[in-house]
């Protein structure tokens, strides 16, 4: 059986969409979906993070737990987790998918 928590995302490029599923262990920048090419944009539709108190931004932003309308990253940049400190580990779930870019 296959562990679904990665120290290290696993997401590949050219992937259009998921689930994606992995631990933060150490404080820093984590790549978590590659930035899909130009005019297309990650959009995500739910994120989840355990323990909801931990230092973590999302593309420079605090993770919402409920988001109303998928949520659109700038063009062709990357998903990216920061986790500010070093405290337990993390565990983060995101639900993607990637389009056609509307955002400049």
């Amino acid at each position: 059986m296959t562990d679904r928590w990665h120290a290290v995302p696993k997401v590949a490029d050219g992937v259009t969409r998921g689930p994606v599923s992995f631990a933060l262990n150490e404080p820093g920048d984590t790549v978590v979906v590659p930035a899909p090419g130009p005019g297309l944009a990650i959009y995500v539709t739910a994120l989840c993070a355990t323990p909801d108190n931990a230092s973590l931004l999302i593309n420079g932003r605090t993770p919402a737990a409920v988001l109303h309308e998928p949520w659109e990253i700038a063009p062709n940049r990357p998903l990216v987790a920061y986790r500010a400190d070093g405290g337990e580990t993390v565990y983060l779930s995101v639900h993607f998918y990637v389009d056609r870019a509307t955002a400049n």
